[in-house]
């Protein structure tokens, strides 16, 4: 009986780890007095048009969802460097995508250094600028990880500010659709499954500000207003191959388009194209799998900067 209880055991224990899995990190500040209301919204609709989009469609490639999500009181510098270091991937194939919504800032510094280091710091809801994170050290870290692919999104401001260069840290430590096309589900496992490599985007330039839209969804971030309007409705009619570069340069050149010229998200993609990983069933989901999928993520809450510019 032993034995077979330890066979049992180590069966379970070879399958968990092998398991493919993508990871999340959130950080949504939704503690703002100014904005905190209107990143709740924003998180819900992250999750509820991205995240849970996401998962549902990879699922039928066996993947599972490990969500870290970080709101309200949790949003913190010290929590973010933890968890980006505890991180551990354990199956090559594994997916890792950090988002954060919040303020964020750069040091003023001549073009010469604004041209190497374009990306903004963040400020993970507080006022000490001695502990905020650069993002570039968020991708650097979690592109050492050796995860299949890792996506960085920081959505903040990007405007010069009174704070210091820093490479790393400083201190020490249901809103959806219930249905999923066939060519939306084919999009998804594009982006995130024929390809290797390391992604950072971030939604203003240097020196702009990250503003707000008022959206279908509510007012909410610009970034991810498009980000989920694209996921929403524009995936089901999208027949090419989907790739990073073509998702994220048509969220930039909207956003640029609508603000003219006042916010133009930049990013960078460092991929290659590869085989997706094996899988024992290859099948579209159902609604109730899709619908299922959903129901088990908790959206949170978005944190907004700038003015309620009108969604065109």
């Amino acid at each position: 009986m032993k034995k077979f209880i330890s066979m049992i055991c180590f069966m379970l224990t070879v399958i968990v780890a092998e398991a493919q899995t993508i990871h999340w990190l959130t950080f949504i500040d939704t503690k703002d007095e100014r904005v905190g209301q209107i990143d709740v919204l924003g998180r819900k609709v992250l999750y509820s048009h991205f995240v849970n989009e996401v998962n549902a469609a990879l699922a039928p490639k066996g993947y599972i969802s490990d969500i870290q999500d970080y709101y309200d009181n949790k949003v913190t510098p010290e929590n973010c460097k933890a968890a980006i270091q505890l991180l551990r991937i354990n199956n090559p194939d594994d997916i890792i995508v950090f988002y954060y919504i919040g303020h964020g800032g750069r040091p003023i510094t001549d073009t010469g250094y604004m041209m190497e280091h374009p990306y903004p710091q963040m400020c993970l809801a507080q006022h000490d600028e001695r502990k905020f994170i650069p993002l570039e050290w968020v991708y650097e870290e979690l592109s050492s990880k050796g995860a299949r692919l890792s996506i960085t999104i920081g959505m903040c401001c990007n405007n010069l500010s009174n704070i210091s260069i820093k490479e790393g840290p400083t201190f020490s430590p249901n809103y959806g659709t219930t249905y999923m096309s066939g060519t939306k589900l084919a999009r998804i496992q594009d982006l995130f499954l024929n390809v290797k490599g390391n992604v950072l985007s971030t939604s203003a330039s240097p020196t702009q500000t990250s503003g707000c839209f008022k959206s279908d969804f509510g007012i909410i971030d610009r970034y991810t207003t498009v980000l989920c309007d694209i996921f929403n409705s524009a995936l089901d009619d999208y027949s090419k191959t989907l790739t990073w570069d073509d998702l994220l340069e048509s969220i930039s050149s909207i956003i640029d388009k609508n603000t003219n010229g006042e916010q133009t998200p930049i990013h960078e993609t460092h991929l290659a194209v590869v085989t997706a990983p094996r899988t024992k069933t290859p099948v579209v989901p159902t609604q109730q799998q899709v619908q299922q999928a959903k129901q088990q993520q908790t959206p949170n809450t978005t944190k907004q900067q700038g003015n309620g510019d009108e969604w065109i």
